[in-house]
């Protein structure tokens, strides 16, 4: 095993999506990436196999460290607190998390890679949502935040189309709904992590964006190449 980088933050799926660039410049230099998350999101490991995702709970090297909240570095080990960098740098929250390592995020999107799986795709889009193939629909997410504590954001989707609600689903994960986002005819959503999976297919429909902060794009304008609708 070479040197150990270990990433501290556990939640904010988007977050952890937005990261990878992190996780895959660290790897390049020869470092093995441990990335603990809460257990809600521990099937990452199952689309993203480039790096080692434990449980918060689980025992890991330099478990202890996670108490810190400034970086650590030896010969052994490098420890990145990057859920706490926005309280070391004055600027826009997800920009501090690529200032702590010293990295442009303006390409994070090209290193966002995971294996899809198209056996739940396709369970999801035909028999758990029933759309037929060239079917038009609108895609609503209302959801944010991390689970437990995830929330719906009430959205006023004025569309004649049928509507297809982004939900949790036993056994389905946020990214076994690629077939369903790239089909979609329109899209209503809360700024949230599925902005990055959106950003990462290109879907050709149009989309209506409401922020979680009203009326306040400040925060998510500069990370996303896609074009949005913003509502107000």
């Amino acid at each position: 095993m070479g040197k150990i980088c270990l990433i501290r933050q556990p939640a904010g799926l988007g977050d952890i999506f937005f990261l990878q660039k992190v996780g895959h410049v660290l790897k390049s230099k020869g470092y093995d990436v441990i990335w603990p998350v809460i257990p809600e999101f521990t099937w990452i490991r199952d689309y993203i196999t480039d790096f080692t995702f434990p449980t918060i709970d689980d025992d890991y090297p330099y478990k202890d460290l996670f108490k810190h909240s400034h970086v650590i570095e030896n010969d052994e080990v490098l420890y990145l607190p990057i859920q706490d960098a926005d309280r070391m740098f004055r600027d826009k929250i997800m920009a501090c998390k690529y200032r702590l390592v010293g990295l442009d995020y303006d390409d994070w999107v090209n290193y966002f890679n995971f294996t899809r799986n198209q056996e739940k795709e396709d369970h999801l889009f035909y028999e758990t949502l029933g759309i037929k193939d060239g079917e038009e629909y609108c895609l609503v997410s209302r959801n944010y935040g991390s689970p437990p504590h995830s929330e719906k954001f009430n959205m006023n989707c004025n569309t004649d189309l049928r509507i297809i609600e982004v939900d949790y689903y036993e056994g389905v994960t946020l990214l076994d709904w690629c077939k369903v986002i790239e089909n979609a005819t329109e899209m209503c959503i809360i700024d949230s992590s599925i902005n990055f999976i959106i950003d990462k297919l290109k879907p050709k429909c149009k989309i209506n964006m409401w922020s979680r902060r009203p009326n306040n794009w400040s925060e998510i304008n500069y990370i996303f190449k896609t074009e949005y609708n913003l509502m107000n």
